[in-house]
């Protein structure tokens, strides 16, 4: 499809918006009798803080166990919901999300704004899901496969803890699919999209540089970094130096750990889950076991080589694999890969089966592994005895095999979308001219 073409299309039908419409009171319903909002408890006491005049007290985080937060500020503020957040972790986000939830926790309850958030996760499934299909094929989603997205994605591991703890992912997840997808038809929305994403997140930043690379994306490229750069002005105009500077050194102190749960899927805590003290929510750990360094490397040398031989091979979809891939492989690799993360695997699998050749075994190698994003599989896993149906590797693997399988899609693409070039030096660069020049 032409870019010309492909801006003529609308994101959604009016069926479609109306499925989203209709999936926020779902999550409400359910969740408003039975959920555990500890996720949102700590975004809400930050900006609760901040409207109190208590900022320094901001980032206090327990060097022993993440899981609890400390001092007599937080110990007030975490007493006042503990109904119905008996759980909450420390702050540990921009200042500036603290600031700006700061004039809501006038507005409304904590519950109330539990109840909203709900709300605006179940839409955001919907409109995730079609941002996924919309990526991939470049036209708006007709509602049978928005509806079977949707529903995949809503009965996922991921997306049932999200409602149940009251966490964000949901939304930032959406933010980052319809921004990706929407990034030559509106590179403004894009824009704005993908850098309130990397406000929240930080890890999407990523995209934007691949953005600034491919020249049909290069604009939203631009708008992400500007308006990024605007939130880091802001944050520095209405935080105080000492809260900003806390933030580093909570990002540097967690960045040197790690964090050792059965909620974090990332690669360094399930090879320390041993190491684990009984009685710990997430646990701190010094160093990370030495085997991370080494299967991390192995796993991003596989997937470069895999994109350079895509990179050739496709002459069209190059943008969208390379950041999807990125973008997972950012957040596969972190230290911290909580269970609802494994949200974004969707949108590679989505590619998947978008863009393969029906007889493709090498997809079919990729959409495998994405059983285990759903229940009893890709819940949490404890222990044999407690958790007997859930795997402990499946949040991982549910991450890195289909990003694998995405960035070699060079080798079993359909036809229409391969580049009938050799694999050879003169053909890589060949590629990367028509990328950086204006081809997909």
């Amino acid at each position: 499809m032409s870019h010309r073409s492909e801006k003529s299309q609308s994101f959604l039908t009016p069926l479609g918006w109306l499925l989203a419409l209709c999936a926020g009171s779902a999550p409400w319903w359910q969740g408003s009798r039975n959920s555990q909002p500890d996720d949102w408890g700590s975004l809400w006491i930050g900006g609760q803080i901040v409207a109190d005049g208590h900022s320094d007290s901001l980032y206090s985080i327990d060097p022993t166990d993440f899981g609890n937060p400390t001092g007599p500020v937080w110990a007030s503020y975490a007493e006042q919901v503990s109904d119905l957040a008996p759980f909450v972790h420390p702050f540990v986000h921009n200042p500036l999300v603290a600031y700006a939830l700061a004039p809501v926790t006038r507005l409304m309850s904590f519950a109330t704004s539990a109840s909203v958030l709900l709300v605006l996760s179940g839409i955001s499934v919907v409109l995730f899901s079609a941002g996924c299909i919309n990526l991939w094929t470049r036209r708006t989603p007709q509602i049978v496969p928005l509806v079977v997205l949707s529903v995949a994605v809503w009965v996922s591991a991921a997306t049932q803890l999200s409602f149940w703890i009251g966490q964000t992912t949901p939304i930032i997840m959406m933010l980052i699919a319809v921004g990706l997808a929407m990034s030559v038809r509106r590179p403004w929305l894009s824009g704005l999209l993908v850098s309130i994403a990397v406000l929240i997140k930080l890890t999407p930043v990523l995209i934007v540089l691949i953005m600034l690379m491919f020249a049909g994306h290069r604009r939203a490229g631009v708008w992400v970094a500007g308006l990024s750069l605007f939130w880091g002005v802001l944050t520095l105009v209405v935080a105080p130096w000492s809260v900003i500077s806390a933030w580093w050194q909570a990002l540097g102190w967690l960045g040197s750990k790690t964090l050792v749960s059965a909620i974090n899927q990332s690669l360094a805590s399930l090879l320390a889950r041993g190491q684990q003290p009984e009685g710990s929510i997430v646990a701190v750990i010094d160093e990370a076991p030495a085997a991370v360094m080494w299967w991390s490397m192995g796993i991003v040398l596989v997937t470069v080589a895999l994109f350079l031989v895509t990179l050739i091979k496709l002459k069209d979809f190059r943008f969208e694999i390379c950041a999807v891939v990125a973008f997972v492989g950012v957040t596969a690799l972190s230290g911290i890969v909580w269970t609802h993360y494994t949200m974004v695997a969707f949108v590679a699998v989505t590619g998947l089966v978008a863009l393969a050749e029906r007889s493709s075994w090498w997809a079919a190698v990729g959409l495998l592994p994405a059983v285990l994003l759903f229940p009893p599989f890709g819940e949490a896993f404890v222990s044999a005895e407690r958790t007997p149906n859930s795997l402990m590797w499946a949040g991982f693997l549910s991450l890195v095999i289909p990003m694998i399988a995405l960035a070699g899609m060079g080798l079993g693409a359909r036809p229409e979308i391969r580049a009938d070039r050799r694999l050879r030096w003169s053909s890589l660069v060949e590629a990367v001219a028509e990328t950086t020049g204006g081809r997909r």
